[in-house]
């Protein structure tokens, strides 16, 4: 209620808001990543507004938030795709194996 009723950044200042909202609409999510990419969204968002207001502290935690995030899907993506293929390359392996003892 006071964001909206005393905000003089106009648009900008509603970036709080949008983001809190989202951020509580969708906290709940079971796949990680979607979960990290809300986060980056939000953190987004509220470095934008650290900006507006000239928050220096809370800008540099919002975009190192915003980096961590990053760098932490990266890794997670790189794991999940090293994970299929050592499952794709075991499942050749095992087949291979079959074939032969059953020559």
């Amino acid at each position: 209620y006071f964001s909206v009723k005393y905000n003089n950044h106009g648009l900008l200042g509603y970036l709080p808001i949008i983001s809190t909202t989202v951020y509580l609409w969708l906290i709940n999510l079971k796949d990680i990543i979607k979960f990290k990419y809300l986060v980056i969204f939000t953190n987004s968002t509220w470095f934008l507004y650290d900006l507006l207001i000239i928050a220096v502290v809370m800008a540099v935690f919002d975009f190192v938030s915003v980096i961590t995030n990053i760098v932490s899907v990266i890794k997670i993506k790189k794991d999940n795709k090293l994970n299929k293929e050592e499952k794709e390359n075991k499942e050749i392996n095992d087949k291979i194996i079959e074939e032969k003892v059953i020559n």
